[in-house]
C-alpha cells in the first residue's frame, strides 16, 4: 500500500510539473507589445510589494510577494518584460525589493506558480549578496519605471 501511495505522489508531481511547463511553452507573450497592453494578459494587473531575484530553472526571474508564500514567475523567460529601472539592476547575487505592478499571463492554479510580466516598478532597494547569501551592499533607486 505504501509503495502505491508513493507511486501516485510521483505521478501527480510529474503531471503538475509538466502542466506548468506546458503553460510556459504555450505562452505567446510578445515583448514588443510591453506588458499591460499585451493580449497574453489574462486578468487585471495588480500591485505587489515583492523581492525580485534571478534563479536557476524556468523562468529564471522570479518574484516573492512579501508577506505571503507566493512566488511569481516573470516571463518571457529569455527576455523578461520589465521596466528599465529593474533591468539595469538585475544580475546574479542580487535581490530587488520594490513596489511592482504585475500583470498575470497565466490563470491562478493551486500549487502552480503564477506567471506575470512587470508593468511598473518603484521604490527599489537593491541588495548584493556575498557567496554565503548575506547582503553586503544595499542601494536604492527611487526612479519610477514603466514598460511602454
Amino acid at each position: 500500500m505504501r509503495r502505491a501511495s508513493k507511486a501516485l505522489l510521483i505521478v501527480v508531481s510529474v503531471t503538475t510539473t509538466l502542466a506548468a511547463q506546458s503553460d510556459l511553452d504555450n505562452l505567446s507573450l510578445d515583448p514588443t507589445l510591453g506588458c499591460k497592453r499585451n493580449p497574453a494578459v489574462v486578468a487585471a494587473c495588480f500591485t505587489a510589494h515583492g523581492r525580485l531575484f534571478v534563479t536557476n530553472g524556468t523562468p529564471g526571474l522570479r518574484m516573492w510577494h512579501v508577506g505571503t508564500k507566493r512566488h511569481f514567475g516573470v516571463v518571457p523567460a529569455e527576455a523578461p518584460v520589465a521596466p528599465d529601472n529593474v533591468s539595469r539592476h538585475l544580475g546574479p547575487n542580487k535581490s530587488i525589493y520594490g513596489d511592482f505592478v504585475v500583470c498575470p499571463v497565466t490563470r491562478e492554479r493551486s500549487g502552480s506558480m503564477l506567471m506575470v510580466c512587470i508593468q511598473e516598478a518603484a521604490n527599489l532597494v537593491i541588495e548584493e549578496h556575498d557567496s554565503s547569501g548575506k547582503p553586503v551592499r544595499v542601494a536604492t533607486d527611487r526612479s519610477r519605471g514603466e514598460v511602454q
